[in-house]
């Protein structure tokens, strides 16, 4: 199968600079997926799961909001956060939305909106394990 270059970026580093088949994306009105060739594409992304097929293994990333630039065999997705999706631990995940939570009750009404986008996030990370 065709191939192309793949590069997963956050605001602190590259996480991932890949050689792939195919990707499946996480879009604002549902996921997609990018082959070799495809036609030039720029797309706003939900959090979710970007599922990159390579030759040797398929590999699993949830990411936050952000975007994907699609252009001349090259895929690029700039996102607020991305991990790998086997570093995420559920119960974890559970205790940082019961702690936001609470804090989101005891913040003030000028960082509630900051803290209510954490817990979206934190849930997504939750609903995409289960979707594993």
């Amino acid at each position: 199968m065709d191939s192309f270059q793949f590069f997963l970026i956050t605001p602190e580093q590259k996480v991932l600079s890949e050689t792939v088949e195919m990707l499946t994306l996480p879009g604002l009105e549902g996921d997609f997926g990018i082959l070799c060739n495809h036609a030039p594409l720029a797309a706003c992304l939900r959090p979710g799961l970007v599922k990159i097929h390579t030759e040797e293994k398929p590999l699993t990333y949830f990411i936050s909001h952000g975007y994907c630039r699609v252009s001349e065999n090259e895929a690029c997705v700039l996102v607020e956060e991305a991990a790998p999706i086997e570093d995420l631990d559920r119960e974890e995940l559970e205790a940082l939305v019961q702690r936001q939570r609470k804090h989101l009750n005891e913040a003030p009404d000028e960082t509630k909106s900051l803290i209510r986008k954490d817990i979206a996030i934190l849930e997504s990370k939750i609903s995409s394990l289960s979707g594993i």
